[in-house]
């Protein structure tokens, strides 16, 4: 029986590894037409484009077997997560991120991460609520009241909401001047043009 068991462990990181090398040719093409919301999410998308096709391989490939050992290895679950967000595979990226969520539900930072996913598959609704889960926890986040507001002025129907975080970017201590630049450029866009 642990036999068995060894060769389809095998199996599903082969097939995982050559999905991984499909995914990565679609997602250069991909990457060029699609930019991302935020900064965080092209950083992320930079350093792992940084690993070649082969080491990324490897590298999936041993996290899976750490994530086999311990589900809840959370530095696997997200260093899995982020590989596959930049490679675009964002319905596996967001599993894991669940995964993360599930474990670490106080944190901020994997509820953004799958907020993007969610966006990106387009599950607004799920993306809204992982949102304001992260404004509950992170009230001054910048970046969440931006993707927010684009959320709930592009999507959910909801333009006057939207711009009131658009306008919580502006008034953020901490947020960068590019940020607050695309805040503005949203609310000169926006119906009921006030500011």
């Amino acid at each position: 029986m642990p036999a068995t068991t060894g060769k389809g462990a095998k199996l599903v990181l082969v097939i995982t590894a050559l999905s991984l090398l499909a995914v990565l040719g679609y997602s250069l093409l991909y990457r060029v037409q699609h930019p991302l919301l935020t900064k965080q999410q092209e950083q992320t998308r930079r350093q792992a484009s940084q690993q070649p096709p082969q080491e990324a391989m490897d590298r999936v490939a041993e996290l899976m077997g750490r994530i086999q050992e311990n589900p809840k290895d959370v530095q696997a679950l997200t260093e899995v997560a982020r590989m596959f967000m930049s490679m675009q595979s964002f319905e596996r990226a967001a599993k894991f991120w669940e995964r993360v969520v599930d474990i670490t539900p106080d944190k901020p930072g994997p509820r953004q991460r799958l907020a993007m996913c969610y966006y990106r598959l387009n599950r607004h609704q799920d993306a809204a609520s992982q949102l304001r889960r992260v404004l509950e926890l992170d009230p001054d986040n910048a970046y969440a009241h931006y993707n927010l507001g684009l959320l709930l002025t592009a999507h959910l129907e909801e333009p006057e909401k939207g711009r009131e975080h658009f306008r919580r970017v502006l008034s953020a201590e901490g947020a960068d001047s590019e940020l607050k630049d695309r805040a503005r450029r949203e609310l000169s866009q926006s119906p009921s043009n006030e500011e």
